[in-house]
């Protein structure tokens, strides 16, 4: 089955409602974090504040001839979910050495012959670096793990 456009292959350049301008794809490296179901892009807001912005491609789940497309639907749902309760909660307590969850909210693309259009997504701080690549290091450099 050939996929076809996906939702998140023409966000680069979109002005999401909130204020942030989506301005480059992140490509995930080898051995760092990288959703199989989500796309990282930077974005930047109108005070230049720069965002990493984590966007679900719903395409990505039904697009393929994939029999585990409601399992893969269900993993995504509660990743997504998850991990923007834990960014509000680290918020509620004031932790100051986690990423804050900066927005979130969905928008609805309008490319051509894109099946899927909505794509949900969470606008975090940038970080310094990757927690997969540091423990994929770190195992290496250290034994550790």
């Amino acid at each position: 089955m050939t996929r076809g456009p996906l939702a998140t292959d023409g966000l680069v350049g979109v002005e999401l409602t909130n204020g942030w301008r989506i301005v480059d794809r992140i490509e995930a490296g080898k051995g760092g974090s990288g959703g199989n179901l989500s796309v990282g892009f930077l974005a930047i807001n109108k005070e230049n504040q720069k965002g990493f912005v984590k966007a679900l491609d719903f395409g990505k789940v039904f697009g393929t001839a994939d029999d585990q497309a409601l399992e893969n639907l269900e993993f995504l749902l509660d990743s997504f979910n998850y991990e923007k309760r834990l960014l509000m909660k680290c918020a509620e307590r004031r932790m100051n050495r986690i990423v804050r969850l900066l927005d979130s909210g969905f928008l609805e693309v309008d490319h051509p012959g894109v099946r899927y259009p909505r794509v949900d997504y969470l606008i975090c701080e940038v970080a310094d670096g990757d927690v997969r690549k540091f423990l994929t290091h770190l195992k290496a450099d250290c034994g550790v793990f």
